[in-house]
């Protein structure tokens, strides 16, 4: 009968191998294993071992081990929500804490665009729909508000970006008008100091534009061919008014596809460069892959380094649901979207990156699950860790201990929210 158990239990062995994960493998192989051996030396005078004992017992316990194959394989269908790049990073890297989770009330925005975190003690955050600044203490209360919708000084008709220079004073960037408005922050209050329209050449819109200590710099988005919609990025050196002076560098735009005739727009997961400064540093990291450029803007040298080890990420069922799923308005309007899902191979692996004095976060590119997850490196001591966030939470600020974002369940459910990261 043993021998019979033991050929029984090298066939649960196998299943779970090729059905099963490592972790339910072990586990289901232990509680068999226990199961198996240690009724040789159960003396219970009850009726379920005097069955297990008699001659039906081979094909009682045979039974058992059944169900237990099925409880065990069952956790397989579970497990395949957990996505597979989270596991890649989990063992990777080092996971770090959450000590809580706070949504900081903002009761005066209505709708939460591009913000920052000016010090431990205020934020800035556009209102979308106002048009406007929003200095806010960190608990959410308005300290000071500036802006509003329009083209006069200090009026904008859209904010794209939001930049603190190296001289301390908040820049704003209005694509819209090709204009960058300068503020000064003080005792708590926001006040309009000037504005610079600088000429931009034929093809090209400002992306974004960055005051450092080695001087001005602006980022280009250049149409290269009106017709196929390709576009690649130029970086210039730039006077005191964001003129363009110098081209110090450039680097591919991202891969679109045809929506309405003569219209093109970006693949919903299309290969594309995140990129962020800190002080005369530049940072580019490409979303499907792991590996860094940090570019010198004093020396105009650059470094590149991996801070893991290459992965491609395939995509799911579940996550090609999910995405059309988020993205139904989107579908509704323009339905290749859900072409363009269901025909890709591979997922992006990042969404998101900012650099905030030594510390580097990237946010991972969410496609369903039950967390969301972001990347913590440290520039200086090279340490990375990870950490679980909710799912639609993108930050935008981490002072070594608090990580401030949007979490945006759904375009009409919008929360500033702060969470503190436990080393």
């Amino acid at each position: 009968m043993i021998l019979v158990l033991l050929v029984w239990e090298l066939i649960l062995m196998k299943y779970l191998i090729i059905h099963g994960d490592m972790q339910n493998m072990l586990i289901c192989a232990g509680i068999i294993m226990i199961y198996v051996w240690s009724r040789r030396f159960l003396k219970l005078n009850n009726s379920l071992v005097t069955m297990l004992h008699g001659k039906n017992s081979t094909y009682l316990q045979i039974l058992i081990l059944s169900i237990l194959l099925a409880s065990c394989a069952g956790k397989k269908e579970n497990s395949s929500n957990v996505d597979s790049y989270v596991n890649f990073l989990s063992q990777q890297i080092s996971k770090a804490g959450t000590a809580g989770i706070r949504v900081i009330e903002t009761p005066s925005v209505y709708n939460p665009g591009p913000a920052l975190r000016w010090s431990n003690e205020y934020l800035v955050i556009t209102d979308a729909t106002r048009k406007s600044l929003e200095l806010l203490h960190i608990d959410g209360t308005t300290s000071s508000r500036a802006g509003g919708v329009g083209r006069g000084p200090g009026e904008f008709e859209v904010i794209n970006q939001l930049h603190r220079g190296s001289d301390d004073h908040l820049y704003v960037l209005d694509r819209m008008q090709s204009r960058v408005s300068k503020f000064r922050v003080e005792e708590g209050e926001l006040f309009y100091a000037n504005s610079f329209s600088p000429d931009v050449p034929d093809q090209n819109m400002i992306e974004e534009i960055f005051v450092t200590d080695t001087g001005h710099y602006v980022l280009f988005n250049h149409t290269d061919d009106y017709s196929t919609g390709e576009n690649s990025y130029h970086f210039y050196s730039a006077d005191q008014e964001f003129k363009p002076v110098d081209l110090l560098f450039e680097f591919e735009g991202v891969e679109k596809m045809p929506f309405r005739q003569g219209l093109h727009m970006a693949h919903p997961l299309a290969k594309r460069l995140l990129w962020a400064q800190s002080g005369t540093d530049f940072f580019m990291l490409n979303s499907h892959q792991t590996t860094w450029e940090r570019r010198d803007l004093q020396y105009d040298e650059a470094e590149s380094y991996t801070i893991l080890n290459e992965y491609e990420r395939p995509i799911s069922k579940i996550s090609a649901s999910y995405l059309e799923q988020r993205l139904e308005p989107v579908i509704h309007t323009i339905p290749i979207v859900k072409d363009a899902i269901r025909d890709a191979e591979k997922l992006p692996l990042h969404h998101s990156l900012f650099v905030e004095e030594e510390w580097a976060v990237i946010t991972t590119f969410y496609a369903g699950g039950s967390d969301g997850v972001v990347m913590i490196h440290n520039t200086v001591s090279e340490h990375t860790f990870y950490a679980k966030v909710p799912p639609h939470f993108i930050p935008f600020s981490f002072n070594g201990n608090e990580l401030v974002g949007i979490n945006r369940p759904s375009e009409e459910e919008m929360k500033l929210t702060l969470i503190e990261i436990e080393w």
